[in-house]
């Protein structure tokens, strides 16, 4: 069993999403094809207000590695508008990830909860954000609106209840779930283990039948799960784990018992940090219900012309997404 305090809470597992592998990861969570949709769609939601010669300041709400911030640099830059860019995230490690990437003209970022910005009131023209507000709950909805400007524009693309991503991200869920609650990686340990003890000749050959078995029948059910399982990156991953594990397994005699246990402790907590954020883009999708009152948040925030919509990605597929408008904000 992982021990309590390494399972990662959610706020830490985005944080190693982004400090280990969010590049690749953030790619694969919605594809080449549908981060094209996404920023084509900002591409239209930023070139009618990003006008030549105008100078407007935006702020970039979980911006994660920055991907609505160069978008709206470059329409800025093709516009031949200049936009001061400010972009905010809980996971440090995501805004380090932006620094490297040396933006010019470069980003002003700062660390903090969606839902208590550390900007003050109507500080910018723009406010956008891209499935990242409702991780952080509706209070993040009134604090976008807050810093709002007059005459402003609030822009967002959220997860909805029931969507596409959802589903997939269900689905992923689904797989690690069945994961841990068969005890996958907990029976290879053991076996490994005491297959170390049975090379070394401090217990009989007989020992590893169970622990042997143990692995098997986890395998099994493992493997039974993936085969109904719809493509995703879990599917994915524990099927090149349990590649893995065989492959181990066959050639433990080559590899040091202490080297073997740190890879089992690192896919162990790697597992779980996925199963924690799977679990949170599940629990932050947001039904018609909530969007109702994210509206009224905006609206309470002094935002007006409140409009939602369907962001459809694949027409044969429910969409991926609710996206947000508000223009100007009552006086």
């Amino acid at each position: 069993m992982i021990q309590a305090s390494k399972i990662p809470a959610a706020p830490h597992a985005w944080a190693s999403f982004w400090d280990e592998s969010g590049l690749v990861n953030s790619r694969a969570v919605h594809g080449e094809r549908q981060a094209a949709i996404l920023r084509s769609h900002w591409e239209e939601a930023f070139r009618p207000v990003l006008v030549p010669g105008c100078r407007l300041r935006m702020l970039d709400v979980a911006c994660g590695a920055g991907v609505i911030s160069r978008t709206a640099m470059a329409c800025a830059r093709d516009a031949g508008a200049q936009l001061e860019i400010h972009c905010s995230d809980y996971a440090h490690p995501a805004l380090v990830e932006l620094a490297a990437r040396q933006l010019e003209p470069p980003v002003f970022a700062a660390a903090g909860d969606a839902a208590r910005l550390p900007y003050k009131d109507g500080g910018f023209d723009i406010v956008a954000s891209q499935y990242g507000l409702e991780y952080a709950g509706q209070g993040a909805f009134a604090e976008a609106g807050r810093v709002t400007a007059e005459e402003g524009l609030f822009l967002a693309v959220v997860h909805k209840h029931g969507g596409a991503i959802q589903r997939e991200c269900q689905g992923n869920l689904d797989v690690l779930t069945a994961v841990e609650e068969n005890g996958l990686l907990r029976h290879f340990r053991r076996y490994m283990k005491m297959a170390a003890k049975v090379g070394a000749g401090t217990a009989a050959p007989k020992a590893l039948e169970r622990p042997m078995k143990d692995v098997a029948s986890a395998s099994d059910a493992v493997a039974a799960v993936l085969l109904e399982a719809a493509p995703g990156s879990a599917r994915d991953h524990v099927q090149r784990l349990l590649g893995d594990m065989r492959q181990l397994d066959q050639r433990r005699r080559n590899y040091n018992t202490a080297d073997i246990e740190r890879w089992i402790e690192g896919q162990t907590v790697d597992l779980a940090a996925f199963r924690v954020r799977m679990e949170s883009m599940v629990g932050a999708a947001l039904d018609a219900s909530a969007m109702a009152d994210a509206v009224e948040q905006l609206k309470q925030a002094g935002l007006e012309d409140v409009t939602i919509a369907d962001l459809v990605m694949d027409p044969a597929s429910p969409p991926a997404g609710w996206t947000l408008r508000a223009a100007g904000k009552t006086a």
